[in-house]
């Protein structure tokens, strides 16, 4: 799946949570999340959380440490906004099927490094 509309700041924050879960088993604190996608103020790492879940890829449990959970739609990769909005203007130009376009273009690199 791809995830698009992200800024870059909210896929470095939403792919560092993905790592450290991987990496440690648990839910990374914030903490965490800050040392991990640079940044620097609490305030700041809690308002890209909340645009995270306003937009459906966490959620967490108010007042619960250490609940926050990667919903389905956050696995996968997660296109830059600008090209993400660039692939959408174009496949509705032309009636294309933006997941389908990027399942395409996968499958010819691989296909052209012999990874496929």
């Amino acid at each position: 799946m791809v995830a698009m509309g992200l800024t870059d700041r909210q896929a470095q924050t939403l792919s560092a949570i993905a790592a450290l879960k991987g990496k440690n088993g648990r839910t990374p604190s914030v903490r965490e999340i800050m040392a991990a996608a640079e940044i620097r103020s609490a305030s700041v790492a809690h308002k890209i959380l909340c645009e995270l879940r306003a937009r459906g890829y966490v959620r967490w449990r108010r007042g619960k440490r250490r609940s926050l959970v990667l919903l389905p739609r956050a696995t996968g990769f997660v296109l830059p906004r600008e090209l993400a909005a660039a692939l959408e203007r174009v496949c509705s130009a032309r009636g294309d099927n933006p997941a389908a376009v990027v399942a395409a273009a996968v499958a010819r690199h691989l296909a052209e490094r012999g990874g496929a």
